[in-house]
């Protein structure tokens, strides 16, 4: 469903590539220095999942990035240490600097951002929280550089969000603002159709026909995807599809639509150090239908315009950067690079070709 089978073959849609169109076409991405959080040079911070949009009503991109204090904090955290900050680009593509006003988004124990947009312009995050832990944002860090001052205040309050068995139910919050720089408002919402499993890492995606789809992992027998619709964006959550079928440890999913396709939902996820396509009907239980066994959609490895290729240690959390018609322009991914102590997590940017 990424491309239209022409006498036998396929013809993959822009973004996609492959005898079953079940791989991003990714491209040589342009070297670029990060910015780190939250002194520019710090070694000693990390991200772990990333995910933009552009506000019209400034003119900016922004950004909300899952960061820990220390190199590889956020992995070894679980998320249990981590929080989302709010950031800004006037390019979307690197100098992404600190909101003066609302940089720290929400506090510990967030993770997993996911950025989208309602059919009425509504801006809508998703994340989840862990257990919440009475401790600093930092904890156990003596490295980690004094806080900004608005790490009292962050644009999600406290007291918004409420701890909880990080092994069993529901951990997934919704959040919405007119704009980007809110105010927001937050809901832990229900999903259904799992019992008590737990159920996180979500994104959504409004459904052309109508209504709301979420895809995130649920814990059973190793971790697994599966696809939830709700009229409302709050929620309440059903989950209608299976989109793991019996194989385990797949993770992050990744929802979204083609504009020519109202009634299928795509999802890109990870599985160990690969990444993956499914696809199914959106008004259907059916499973998902994979891609076949060796059509990777990402691999460990990446290509950079100065002729230097990476080999990631992980690469996982996707996102696409989609046209208007739904088509991938650029993959986002939480990644690991490097050996021992110079092992580092942060976000990158793989430009996808587009012809």
């Amino acid at each position: 469903m990424n491309g239209d089978c022409v006498s036998g073959s396929c013809l993959c849609y822009r973004g996609w590539r492959g005898p079953s169109c079940g791989a991003l076409a990714l491209g040589a991405t342009p070297a670029r220095t990060s910015t780190q959080w939250p002194l520019a040079a710090s070694p000693n911070s990390s991200s772990w999942g990333f995910t933009r949009v552009f506000d019209p009503s400034d003119g900016l991109w922004h950004g909300l990035a899952a960061v820990a204090c220390g190199r590889i904090g956020v992995i070894g955290s679980g998320g249990g240490a981590s929080f989302i900050v709010h950031v800004l680009s006037e390019s979307g593509l690197g100098n992404w600097t600190l909101h003066p006003s609302a940089g720290l988004w929400a506090p510990q124990t967030t993770f997993g951002p996911h950025l989208s947009r309602a059919h009425d312009g509504t801006f809508v995050a998703v994340f989840r929280v862990n257990e919440l832990l009475n401790s600093s944002l930092c904890p156990g860090d003596a490295a980690a550089p004094a806080l900004p001052p608005f790490a009292a205040h962050p644009a999600i309050a406290y007291d918004a969000l409420v701890s909880g068995d990080p092994e069993k139910g529901s951990s997934i919050y919704v959040a919405w603002a007119s704009t980007m720089a809110g105010p927001w408002g937050v809901v832990k919402t229900n999903v259904s159709g799992l019992g008590d499993l737990h159920v996180s890492n979500p994104s959504v995606f409004p459904l052309l026909a109508g209504g709301w789809g979420m895809a995130l992992r649920y814990n059973f027998a190793g971790e697994r995807n599966a696809f939830a619709v709700a009229q409302d964006f709050r929620g309440p959550w059903t989950v209608v599809a299976n989109i793991s079928g019996e194989k385990g440890n797949d993770e992050d999913p990744y929802l979204w639509q083609y504009v020519t396709q109202p009634g299928v939902a795509h999802v890109l996820f990870h599985n160990g150090p690969l990444g993956f396509h499914s696809w199914g009907w959106v008004n259907s239980s059916a499973p998902w239908v994979g891609s076949p066994t060796g059509a990777h959609a990402f691999t460990l490895d990446a290509e950079l315009d100065n002729g230097h290729r990476l080999t990631f240690n992980r690469r996982e959390r996707p996102e696409l950067v989609l046209t208007a018609g739904g088509e991938p322009t650029g993959l986002i991914n939480g990644v690991t690079y490097g050996a021992g102590v110079e092992q580092q997590a942060f976000s990158f940017l793989q430009t996808v070709d587009a012809s």
